[in-house]
């Protein structure tokens, strides 16, 4: 189960891809942190938005339940 994390409580990983929810449109979306210029980017990238008030809560991305399941057969 994922948990969701304040920004302030703790930042992602630089440049790592994570679950970020978005308090002006409600919605969860998958960007990427940038510690250089402290903002959410986009995955390619783009800086996606400089608000961090926006994206006060991220969470991990999952595994793949695919990987996961072929890796327990091949164990």
């Amino acid at each position: 189960m994922n948990k969701w994390i304040h920004l302030a409580d703790q930042k992602p990983q630089d440049r790592q891809r994570v679950l970020v929810f978005n308090e002006t449109c409600r919605e969860a979306t998958i960007q990427v942190y940038n510690h250089y210029d402290q903002c959410w980017d986009t995955e390619d990238g783009d800086d996606y938005e400089f608000d961090l008030s926006n994206g006060l809560y991220w969470s991990p991305i999952p595994d793949n339940p695919y990987i996961q399941s072929a890796e327990m057969h091949n164990a």
